[in-house]
Parts: C-alpha cells; sequence; structure tokens
C-alpha cells in the first residue's frame, strides 16, 4: 500500500511540477556544459581526489552480451576524475526520481554534477521542463550532498554504490570536518541510519533530500559520480571495506554456505524455491532473508561466507564485504541479467558465475523483465553447487582467512 501511495502522490506532484507555473525566476537560465567549464569560468576551488582512469570490465562475455538490449554497460571506457568542488551561494533542486541539479551561484546548471536519468547532457535535465519551484531552505555554512535520483531513496546498492561513496571523496578532500549539514537521499531505513552513525554523521547535520527538494547553502559541496560509465571504481570499493568490515568483527557465528532468498520481495523472487533448497539443504546451504538482519548482520554474514547463492537483488551488494575467493553464483531471468554484482565480485577478487532460467511466459517490457521471477533449473544449479563447493576449499587456501 505505501508503494502505490509514492506511486500517486510522485505522479501528482510531476503533473503540478510540469504544469503550474511558480516562482520560475529559480529555473536556471543556462547550463555549464561541464564541471570544468564551470570551474574555469567561476574560479570555484576545486580538489580531485582521483584521477582520470581507463577502466574494463572484468565480467563473462556471455552475460555481458545479453545484458546489451537491456540497460547497456560499455565494456570499457574512461572513468573520469573524481572530485569534490566548492560551490559559494550554491543551490540543489531536485524532483527525488529523476533528477538533481546542482546549480550555481549566477543561476546555471553545472554539468557534470547534475544528474538527469537517462542522459548525461546537461541541456535535456529536467529542470528545464520544471515549472512549478519551491522556495529554497537555507541552510547556514556549508552543505554537503549525495543525491542520485529517486533510486537512492530506498534501494540498497543505490545507497552503499552510488551515494556513500562520495563521502570517501569529501573525507580525502579534506573537508569532510568542515560540512555542517549533509544531504542524503532519505534517513528513515534501518541501514541507511547505521551506516551514516558508523561514518560519524550525527542525526542532528542530515537534511532529507527527498523531502526538502530545494535547497540554498552559503556554500555547497558537490562531488562528482561515483559510477560515471556503469563501472564500479576500485575505491569506491575499498573504502566500503575498510569503514564498514570493523564494524561487524565482533558478530561472528555464521554459516559458511548462504542462499539469499527474496521471498520478502514483491518481485523478482525465486519461483521454485523449494525445490532450490532441497538441492542446497543437502550440501549445508542456510536460507538467509536479509530483510531481518540487520545492517552489521549482513556485513558479518557476507564477510564470513565462502560460497554464496542468490537471485539477482540489492543484496548482492552485500559481496564487497567478501573474502577474496569467495564463491557466488546469481541467478537470474533470461529477459534481465545486468552485470552489476559480476563487477563488484572482480573488483574485490570473488570467484563468479551465474545461471540464467527460460521460463514462460517471456516478457518483453524492461520493466516487467526487472520484476519477473526465476525459475532455477535445479540439476544445472546443483552441479555448479558442486563444481563451487570444491574450488572454495582450494581457493581459500591461496587467501589470508583474516584477510578483509
Amino acid at each position: 500500500m505505501p508503494r502505490i501511495y509514492n506511486r500517486v502522490y510522485r505522479k501528482l506532484n510531476s503533473l503540478i511540477d510540469k504544469h503550474i507555473p511558480f516562482n520560475q525566476f529559480y529555473r536556471p537560465t543556462g547550463f555549464y556544459q561541464t564541471l570544468q567549464n564551470y570551474v574555469t569560468t567561476s574560479g570555484a576551488e576545486q580538489i580531485v581526489v582521483y584521477p582520470p582512469e581507463k577502466s574494463t570490465l572484468d565480467v563473462p562475455k556471455a552475460l555481458l552480451k545479453a545484458s546489451e538490449n537491456q540497460i547497456f554497460t560499455p565494456p570499457t571506457g574512461e572513468l573520469p576524475a573524481a572530485s569534490i568542488t566548492a560551490i559559494k551561494q550554491g543551490r540543489l533542486y531536485t524532483d527525488g526520481t529523476n533528477f538533481a541539479a546542482v546549480i550555481s551561484e549566477d543561476n546555471k546548471l553545472i554539468g557534470d554534477i547534475s544528474l538527469q536519468v537517462g542522459t548525461t547532457n546537461p541541456e535535456e535535465n529536467g529542470i528545464f521542463n520544471h515549472k512549478y519551484f519551491t522556495s529554497p531552505l537555507g541552510l547556514k555554512g556549508n552543505v554537503f550532498h549525495t543525491l542520485i535520483g529517486g533510486s537512492g531513496e530506498n534501494n540498497y546498492f543505490h545507497w552503499m554504490i552510488d551515494s556513500l561513496p562520495r563521502l570517501h571523496l569529501l573525507q580525502k578532500a579534506g573537508w569532510f570536518d568542515k560540512i555542517d549539514w549533509f544531504v542524503v537521499p532519505k534517513h528513515s531505513l534501518p541501514y541507511q541510519k547505521d551506516t551514516l552513525r558508523i561514518l560519524g554523521i550525527p542525526d542532528t547535520k542530515i537534511v532529507e533530500g527527498h523531502s526538502v527538494n530545494h535547497i540554498k547553502a552559503d556554500t555547497l559541496f558537490a562531488s562528482t559520480f561515483v559510477r560515471n560509465i556503469e563501472h564500479i571504481p576500485n575505491w569506491a570499493c575499498q573504502f566500503l571495506r575498510d569503514k564498514f568490515i570493523p564494524a561487524a568483527q565482533r558478530i561472528i557465528q555464521t554459516p559458511k554456505r548462504i542462499y539469499i532468498s527474496r521471498q520478502d520481495s514483491s518481485y523478482r523472487s525465486v519461483t521454485n524455491e523449494a525445490n532450490v533448497l532441497k538441492v542446497l539443504h543437502k550440501y549445508g546451504f542456510k536460507k538467509v532473508e536479509l530483510s531481518e538482519l540487520t545492517f552489521t548482520e549482513q556485513v558479518s554474514l557476507f564477510k564470513n561466507a565462502e560460497v554464496v547463492v542468490a537471485p539477482h537483488g540489492a543484496g548482492l551488494t552485500n559481496l564487497v564485504f567478501c573474502r577474496p575467493g569467495t564463491q557466488v553464483i546469481e541467478l537470474f531471468a533470461r529477459e534481465y541479467t545486468p552485470p552489476l554484482y559480476a563487477d563488484l565480485a572482480s573488483k574485490v577478487n570473488l570467484k563468479y558465475n551465474y545461471l540464467t532460467s527460460a521460463s514462460a511466459p517471456a516478457v518483453v517490457s524492461l520493466r516487467a523483465a526487472m520484476q519477473k521471477g526465476v525459475d532455477v533449473p535445479v540439476d544445472k544449479l546443483e552441479s555448479m553447487v558442486l563444481e563451487a563447493i570444491a574450488d572454495a576449499v582450494q581457493t581459500m587456501e591461496q587467501f589470508n582467512p583474516e584477510a578483509v
């Protein structure tokens, strides 16, 4: 019911935003094509934390090929420089779903650090189609934001991979302790509260960006995006491991072979899970629903795992906490096979494999594909599990068992 309510609420807001003129002087009068254009023109202070680098996905070629017509991920590309920029009298405006616009003191949108779902062209940012503008909340002092559009509000992957690592850039730039306000997508879910607490951000400094959609700061600090070309950078993985694995060290009694169930989700669950569990129980696997665990319990669970079997879903973000050599088998419906977690697994040196199902009825839209249940071919799964278990013993011996 809350999900339906949120959809209706957002739809109504979208209609208002696009059709009822109000405070239109807040709409940007133009844009800086790139962040560097803005920095050069304004003289704004910018700190480059990581230089540009070439990136190549180390994922199964067949998986990458299968995902080409779904959400395209380039196999190679260049990760732009990762930086933080201080914007005097900067504004932040978001519709909470499709765009997050960073606006300069001269009322222009800044490219490279303003988000628009579906395009990287600042001219196409949704704020230019906006008609209804709320007055900004004025925040005194220094403000830093981690907004990434609607996904960051309640999606664990986007929170952990796209939002939180920006705080690492802020720390490396030396500005973390100078921030008076942290604008985050949301701050009501347990893992959001836990991660921000562990990172040392008090509740009194947090502003929910999807509740307050227009903010003006004395100085707005904005970072570049984490996944500029859909590739997960190594530095983001290392940041998450460094910050959160130590917080879970006291929790040690967890199973070594785990199956992550999505029966607590309304989509992409395993439709023949009873048969899957019959096979997995023979080899000592334990079924886990991550919604029943605290954040630190999830970190500990994956840190101690030797074999992980799971349908595609945000819970696999926790692969970032696994020890090198951990075996992973990801389960897909054929119509939706994004290589997100194959990429993540490669960045932390895991042994990744996957299995697709081709169950009827076939779906044609991307949205339907993203929600389709997975009918697992259990014979193939059993063969892969046996191979993974055999490989796990040999692989783990190659790594320090205490490595994090």
